[in-house]
Formats: C-alpha cells, sequence, structure tokens
C-alpha cells in the first residue's frame, strides 16, 4: 500500500474543491479530490452550508506545514486534511461540533474527524487510507454513475433539501456535471443519458451564463462515465 507523501510540495498534484452552493473551497491532492467533492455537494444538498456571504474565509486544505507545537509533518501538507467552518468548529473545545451525520458522511468515504482527539480539532478532517484506498472509493463512485445506482448515505443522514427547478442550458433540458480531465484538459458537460464535450468557445458560453467550474477528474473517471451507456457527442 502507497501511503501519501508529506510533506508533498508539489502543486501540480493539487486541486480545487469547490462547493457547489456555498462556494466554499479547498486545495487538496488529485487523488482524494472526487471524494472531498462528493462529500461536499452532498452535504449541501442535504442542507448544510459550508459558508455563509459575509463570513471570513474559514475552510482551508493544503499547506505545508507542521503540527502546532511538533517536529511531524501534518496531513494538511500532504494535501489530504481539510478544515470546515473554523471559525465555528475552534480546536480544543468538544460544545460546537458538526452535526453527526456529517461526520459520518465524511467517513464513510475515508475522512477521520479530529473532534475525538485529546486535544480536539472539530473542524478537521483527514483522509488516513492509502492512495489504493483512495482510488478503490473514488471507483466506487465512478460505478454509481455508470450503473445509475444511488450512493448510500451513513443513518441518520437528513434527506435532501427542496431545490428550485432546475435551469435548462443551452445542450439540453437539464443540468449537468461540468468536468475537466485533468491529463488533456477536455472539458465535458455530463448528464445521465449524454456526454457533450464543450469547446472553449461553448463552455465561455456555459460559464458565463451558470457561473460554472468544471470539476477536475482522472482520465479513467471520464472514460467510466462514457463506458456507462451515455450518448457521447
Amino acid at each position: 500500500m502507497t501511503a501519501f507523501a508529506k510533506p508533498n510540495r508539489d502543486a501540480s498534484q493539487m486541486v480545487w474543491v469547490r462547493a457547489p452552493i456555498s462556494g466554499a473551497s479547498w486545495q487538496v491532492h488529485r487523488e482524494v479530490a472526487p471524494l472531498l467533492s462528493w462529500v461536499v455537494a452532498e452535504a449541501e444538498r442535504r442542507g448544510y452550508v459550508f459558508h455563509r456571504p459575509g463570513q471570513v474565509h474559514d475552510d482551508w486544505g493544503w499547506n505545508v506545514r507542521k503540527i502546532a507545537g511538533s517536529s511531524t509533518w501534518s496531513n494538511h501538507s500532504g494535501g489530504v486534511a481539510v478544515d470546515i467552518d473554523a471559525t465555528q468548529y475552534a480546536q480544543g473545545q468538544r460544545r460546537r461540533v458538526p452535526p453527526a451525520w456529517l461526520i459520518a458522511l465524511f467517513g464513510e468515504w475515508g475522512w477521520s474527524w479530529g473532534g475525538g482527539w485529546s486535544r480536539a480539532d472539530p473542524m478537521h478532517f483527514e483522509f488516513t487510507r492509502s492512495v489504493e484506498d483512495a482510488r478503490r472509493l473514488v471507483g466506487m463512485l465512478a460505478a454509481s454513475h455508470i450503473q445509475n445506482v444511488p450512493v448510500p448515505s451513513p443513518p441518520g443522514t437528513p434527506p435532501p433539501a427542496p431545490q428550485p427547478p432546475p435551469t435548462p442550458n443551452s445542450l439540453e433540458g437539464t443540468p449537468d456535471m461540468i468536468l475537466t480531465d485533468i491529463s488533456t484538459g477536455a472539458v465535458w458537460a455530463v448528464s445521465a443519458t449524454h456526454m457533450h464535450h464543450l469547446t472553449p468557445d461553448q463552455f465561455a458560453v456555459r460559464s458565463e451564463v451558470e457561473r460554472v467550474t468544471p470539476f477536475p477528474v482522472q482520465p479513467l473517471f471520464i472514460l467510466a462515465l462514457a463506458n456507462g451507456g451515455r450518448q457521447v457527442i
């Protein structure tokens, strides 16, 4: 099993994950980015808001540093740790913590919570498994898309919050996932039935109208979606 390197100063291995509703963002290792993306999107779909307008930016990820007061490199230094809503869930206390279902949702996808440590750090989640484990979990997410099977959520997770009617886009009548292949830079609009390769001009229009930022994924993820019965255009 391959452990994530600590420290990791290679910025090319880090990508940004952005929460779809609040806009909160974290820079993390590209191998765990799809997992974090799924967790934060699912959390906001179920009513949790990571960052509210007017708040300071208190959601943190990759940071090449050692654990405070220690000579040990933090998992932040490897791009496999995040802090969420740090001003709300301050270190060193146990009274204000994330909802239990959100902690369980992170845990379901390999992220351990810092709130149970001797010096509690309730803002903190870290992926302590191997690179191979991360790839296996990403593969499970891809399989759920291919098979059109809902991804399971931990018990106690609230149902999805009511959503406004979808905004039609210029290519289909339903919203798409906008993905970019980290190997080639190609941008894809992916729905349940189709995959559209977007030219730079098409993406510029989509970006202007929908205010969308493409999420970076591995080439194998794009291939898995294409092999899942979608019509490629």
